[in-house]
């Protein structure tokens, strides 16, 4: 079974699902025996399941924006992020994401209706638990407001301009 791990396309391939599991003692077993050297955002994404802080996703987030990986695959990751932000309530830096999200064109997004529809609900309700926690006011992006029609987004949006 080590030929698996040394084999790059093998690894990654193991890792990517790992990480689809969510589950930290699969994802904790396999990335103990590949290297993700030359997949720096996946290692960044990784780390942060294993050890979720703020550093870890702000990096986490800074490295998939910066990297070529495809954009369903940009939009999962950044929206993985967003959610350990969420459930764990940790205070990451929004202005990277707001900044990315908003360089996509929104026709491309349409491509990944449901990738981006969760991505803006998930940045909305990150939003709103800052705004609660901090009194913070915070910006939504306009391309998730013009392009977003799902019921979670419409409740959630109203939510936001009700108070």
């Amino acid at each position: 079974m080590d030929e698996v791990y040394v084999n790059e396309q093998a690894s990654l391939f193991l890792m990517e699902e790992a990480i689809a599991t969510k589950d930290a003692t699969l994802i904790r077993y396999v990335y103990d025996r590949v290297s993700l050297d030359k997949w720096p955002e996946l290692q960044a994404l990784v780390l942060v399941y294993l050890n979720p802080d703020a550093t870890h996703i702000d990096t986490c987030v800074k490295l998939v924006n910066s990297n070529n990986l495809l954009l369903k695959d940009k939009l999962n990751v950044v929206n993985q992020c967003l959610q350990f932000g969420l459930h764990k309530e940790i205070k990451i830096s929004i202005q990277p994401i707001k900044e990315w999200i908003e360089s996509i064109n929104p026709e491309t997004l349409k491509t990944y209706q449901a990738e981006f529809e969760n991505l803006g609900c998930n940045y909305l309700e990150y939003v709103l638990l800052l705004r609660n926690k901090e009194s913070e006011n915070m910006e939504i992006p306009v391309i998730f407001i013009d392009n977003l029609k799902s019921e979670r987004w419409k409740d959630l949006y109203e939510f936001w301009r009700s108070l």
